[in-house]
Formats: C-alpha cells, structure tokens, sequence
C-alpha cells in the first residue's frame, strides 16, 4: 500500500522543474503567517507568481501567496503583515491572540480570506479579502472587501446596525465568470413565535437563478434535546462527521457524513456498543431531493484489502473528491494532540486514507502530521486543520495558475 510523506514522489513534484499544477486542492483552512522564506521547500519562481498586494483597514500593507500541493497533501496560503502600530502589534504577537489570516471558503479562482485585527485585548475586528488568479497570465489581485453593516428594525420601534460577516460558518462564495463573484452571509433570526428548545431542522440554502432562496433538508437524523448529551448517542461537533462538497465541476453537489451508532446505558461514561458507516448522497436538483449513492459499513471498510494495521477508529472530516465523486478522503485519528515533547517533537498517528465508494476499495493512505498553533511544520502532509477536527475546503484554485513556459 501506498504511504506518502515528504520524500514521496508526490512531495517531490511539487519541487520539480517540471512542475504542473494540480486541477484541484485540499486547502488548509489556517495560513502560515510570516514563515521564514528560507525553509519552504518549493520552486522560489513559481511561488512569486502567486503573490498579491492590498492594504489593510488600517493602512498596514499585507501579501499573501499560494502554495498549491496534489491531494491529499495541504495546500495554503502564505501571509505577511506586521501591524505598524506598536501597541497593536504587541497585542498581535501576544501567543493568546496571535491569529493567522484563515481562509474562510473558496470556488473557482477566488479565495475568501479573513484577517483579524486586535486593537487591544477585548477589542477585534475583521478584514475581509479577495484573493483572485487568472488563467490568462495577469498578475493575481488580493482587494480587501468593504465592511457590509446592515440597518434593521427592531421590535419596529428603532434602528439597529447589524454587522454581517460574524460566523465564517455562515459565510458563502459563488463565481460567475468573467470576473464576477457573490458572497453571501448567512443570518438566522428567531422569530417572534418560536418555541423556546424546539428542535432546529439541518438544511441547505441555495441560491437559484432568480434572485430567491429555497432550503433542502439534508439527509440527517434531527437529534432532539441537547444535541451534546452523551447519553443521547448524539454528537456536539457534527462539522467534524460531514460535509457538503461541490463535485463534477460543480455541477453535482454531493453530501457525506460518517454515521455514528451508539448505545449508552444511563449512569455508564462508556458506551455499551457503537459503530459506524459512510453515507455518500448525491443532491437531485430536478426535484431538491438527496439519493443514496453508496455506503460503507464499519467492518467492510476495516476488512477492505490493504487496510491492515490502520487505526479502527471513526473516520473525521469527510471530503468528496472534486474530479471523482465516488471518492472520498477520511481522516484516521488516535487523538494524538500533535504536541511535541520536550525535543518539540511532533507526536501524533494521524492518517488519510482514500477510499473508492463505488468499487468498495481503499485506494490509499498517508501519514499526515497534526500541527498545533506552537509548531512551524510545512511540510506537504501536514495541517493545523486536523488539530480542530475541521475538513480542507477544496477548491479549483490552482486550475487557474498560469505556470511559465521556462518552469514547463
């Protein structure tokens, strides 16, 4: 079986003179902010065409480029900005609220990137940017989007300002061509009759060609109650078990969760029995409905041909691959905490495998090294992401760099 770290012939490409950039990525939601140029093992010409240049809101300039890295490796941005005001940038520095740029999503040649800006220890704000290539050879455009405050009524008796753009969760990208793009945040209301503990209702908004919203149920079960309440068999963090992914070109949404069972018997802290299965659902968009494509139960993916002593542990962060919908990248991990010991050395098992949901096979896997806040590992198989349980957002990004003809 396959095993690919850095001295893996995919971990080698990315430092050839015959680099090709790949047709989608697995993007690190967390940047490298200010790292050291001299360590990043990459082509140094291909990395300067990547690089863009904005001011921030306040007046600091910012760069950021982009390194892009086959599947499963990470991807990421790479930023540098030092605040010019003294005591701001003390703030910054400060490890408790030292924060990197984070990419909030992404679709076709356009990043969304959020830039937080302390100004004191109770005060932040948010910068938000736009990070654009083109496949045409122009130089890549990084332009700070405008503060969006919004002025609603309140019990209909006076003005409130509403800022938007809160919950990067909450926060969606869609390119046009030709230059354009919408970004759309977000915001649920209660309203005046809603029952206090009602159970919420786990939907999809999408955005039809006239200008309307329309909801889609996704296909999960609605856990009533606390939905953090162990004894409920139900999980706190769903974020890290499924995912909404854009496949065939956008074309084809498809949507895939890890599927827990777990049995608890009350006053136990351990459960009696628990067991899981990948779901892959394809979105009909003729009828908003969700099609069960394939699924996987615990034991077939265990006994699958090559999986041998992988860990048996419930896969996380669940991604469909962009090019082939039946594929899809799971994480396998010991809840290592990926911190070092007093050497700094970086302990963790964490794996990726790539599993085949049509032919019911595991095509792959790879070590991938967890990486905390306090580490400055780069390496291609290596990502902040995992440490918060959170999925790579996948994008088409690098499809656009133009590569030139002396780096061919």
């Amino acid at each position: 079986m396959d095993k690919c770290d850095m001295s893996s012939p995919a971990a080698k490409a990315t430092s050839s003179s015959s680099h090709r950039y790949p047709s989608w990525v697995m993007l690190d939601r967390n940047t490298r902010l200010n790292y050291p140029r001299s360590t990043l093992d990459y082509p140094k010409d291909l990395f300067r065409l990547t690089i863009a240049d904005a001011e921030t809101s306040e007046g600091d300039p910012i760069r950021v480029a982009f390194r892009a890295v086959p599947p499963p490796g990470a991807s990421r941005i790479y930023a540098r900005w030092t605040p010019s005001n003294e005591e701001r940038r003390r703030t910054q520095e400060n490890p408790s609220y030292r924060v990197e740029p984070l990419v909030v999503t992404a679709d076709g040649n356009v990043i969304l990137l959020q830039l937080a800006l302390h100004f004191d220890f109770e005060t932040t704000r948010s910068d938000f940017y736009i990070y654009t290539v083109d496949s045409d050879g122009r130089p890549p455009s990084l332009r700070r989007f405008p503060t969006c405050v919004h002025e609603m009524a309140v019990d209909g008796l006076y003005y409130s300002r509403l800022e938007h753009m809160l919950r990067l969760t909450d926060i969606g990208l869609i390119c046009r061509g030709d230059g354009e793009f919408v970004v759309a945040d977000l915001q649920l209301r209660p309203e005046d009759d809603d029952v206090d503990g009602a159970p919420l209702e786990a939907q999809l908004c999408m955005l039809s060609e006239r200008p309307e919203l329309r909801y889609v149920r996704l296909p999960v079960r609605i856990p009533s109650g606390n939905p953090a309440d162990r004894e409920l068999g139900t999980r706190g963090c769903p974020h890290a078990f499924r995912n909404v992914c854009a496949t065939e070109g956008g074309a084809v949404v498809r949507f895939v969760e890890v599927l827990t069972t777990t049995v608890f018997v009350s006053g136990c802290n351990s459960p009696v029995s628990s067991s899981f299965a990948i779901n892959l659902w394809k979105l009909v968009t003729a009828t908003l409905t969700w099609e069960k494509e394939n699924t996987m139960e615990e034991a077939e993916l265990w006994n699958l041909q090559g999986y041998g002593d992988l860990p048996r542990v419930e896969p996380e962060s669940p991604v469909v691959s962009m090019e082939e919908p039946n594929v899809v990248y799971l994480v396998l991990d010991n809840k290592g905490d990926g911190r070092g010991g007093p050497d700094d050395v970086i302990i963790d098992d964490t794996r990726i495998i790539v599993v085949d949901m049509l032919n019911k096979t595991l095509r792959s896997w790879f070590k991938y090294t967890k990486v905390n806040p306090s580490q400055e590992e780069d390496g291609n198989m290596a990502s902040r992401n995992l440490a918060g349980s959170e999925a790579f957002i996948l994008c088409e990004f690098s499809k656009y760099l133009h590569v030139p003809q002396t780096s061919r």
